[in-house]
């Protein structure tokens, strides 16, 4: 995980952060069983002096497995690889390493998985909590009436406390997260060090083996305090992570063409649904928080749509988007949400017309691009005479009008240099 860039992806709550948190949570999640995997086969082999040769050699395989878990750090899974090949080397000794290997390997990686990667399933715990909670306050709060102010005030204020503690929560597991990520390396590595150390120390038969191996011992060891010095470093910068709050609140008040909103169904029972929003392609798409890998359409062409805002809805911070054929209501979660959205639909409509007038412009010098236009502007006169009242013009009445208002959806019969033309 690379923290720096998630950070402010994580305060966001995005999709793809939550697509990454699990793909990070789930890599934990098997290190921690290959883990355990190690410490079973490094006790068996303890509790079984007799047959230690064999049980090294259970040990040494599942190290072999945990090296998959360094695959995308190829120096580490080499140096994990040379400890494994100097421990086969060494499978016909089998007594002084014995207390050694309980003090280091059997404690270390023990202690990591009990405090560092159980830690991590904690602070998930609390995250999932929070952002429980943090979904029911924005239910709550999006549902209060504009008739009862102190209602609103209440909602409102346990909502911007919650959200408040679901960023620090959001980047202390992240920091959680990416912490063990960076640690996991220097606890392996150093623990399987201190044990081939012992190896060297105490089993002098093995001595030319281990005296071969004195140069990459000492450059491992280098680069281990190279890792330690690199992670302090890591986690004085991460310690700034806390500010990032403020400079998110400091941003927002930017334009926004994605984030999350209310949408009403169009069904009998009018039910409200927040989904996350964003304007592709000249087309509104949604998607859910989880369990969606593609966007769905809500609005295929911008430049049939207009925005107004709603004043018949009993809820607050409402919009419509209307095209010529249905309308959509939404809901922001503050006005100031509102606002930013109001304009981003506004600028996205705009830039789409602006792209139809450039294609207009263009279909003047490309005479191989006009009948595609052509047939592109039939389509949507013929969604536009589908209009009750459209076979008129709305005007002058008179029939068979050859203009329209993309915008307003109405025909008439008026000069090309007021609308713009679809015929």
């Amino acid at each position: 995980m690379v923290a720096s860039a998630l950070f402010q992806e994580c305060l966001q709550d995005s999709p793809k952060f939550r697509s990454q948190l699990a793909q990070e949570e789930s890599q934990i999640e098997i290190l921690e069983h290959k883990l355990e995997k190690v410490l079973k086969a490094c006790g068996t082999m303890l509790d079984s002096g007799k047959t230690f040769t064999t049980h090294q050699t259970i040990f040494t395989n599942s190290l072999w497995e945990l090296s998959s878990s360094f695959r995308d750090v190829p120096e580490t899974a080499s140096h994990l690889n040379k400890i494994i090949q100097g421990l086969q080397e060494m499978n016909k000794f089998q007594s002084i390493l014995l207390d050694q290997a309980s003090r280091t390997v059997l404690k270390n990686m023990t202690n990591f998985i009990k405090e560092d990667i159980k830690g991590v399933w904690e602070s998930r715990q609390h995250f999932d909590k929070i952002s429980g909670d943090l979904d029911i306050a924005l239910s709550r709060h999006s549902q209060v009436p504009k008739t009862k102010p102190v209602e609103i005030e209440q909602t409102n204020g346990i909502l911007q406390a919650t959200v408040t503690c679901f960023r620090h929560t959001v980047l202390d597991h992240v920091y959680t997260v990416s912490m063990l990520q960076a640690r996991k390396k220097q606890e392996v590595l150093g623990t399987l060090l201190s044990y081939m150390q012992a190896c060297n120390t105490y089993f002098h038969q093995g001595y030319d083996l281990c005296e071969g191996m004195q140069s990459f011992l000492r450059s491992l060891d280098d680069e281990i305090v190279q890792m330690r010095t690199d992670t302090s470093k890591l986690e004085k910068t991460l310690g700034e992570r806390h500010s990032l709050v403020t400079l998110s609140d400091k941003a927002s008040n930017d334009t926004i063409v994605q984030g999350y909103l209310f949408k009403r169904t169009s069904n009998a029972f009018k039910t409200w649904h927040r989904r996350w929003f964003c304007i592709k392609n000249n087309q509104l798409v949604y998607r859910k928080r989880t369990g969606e890998e593609h966007y769905t359409v809500m609005e295929e062409d911008l430049k049939l749509c207009s925005v107004r805002p709603s004043a018949d809805s009993e809820r607050r911070f409402c919009f419509e988007v209307i095209s010529p054929s249905r309308s959509h209501m939404l809901q922001a979660d503050s006005e100031e949400m509102y606002n930013q959205w109001i304009v981003a639909l506004q600028q996205g409509i705009g830039n789409a017309l602006q792209l139809v007038i450039h294609n207009s412009d263009s279909d003047k010098k490309l005479s191989s691009v006009d009948k595609s236009n052509n047939n592109k502007r039939s389509k949507i006169w013929e969604q536009l005479t589908k209009i009750p009242g459209n076979e008129f013009c709305c005007d002058c009445k008179h029939a068979e009008p050859r203009w329209a208002s993309i915008n307003l959806g109405i025909t008439l019969c008026i000069g090309v240099s007021v609308f713009t033309t679809v015929k």
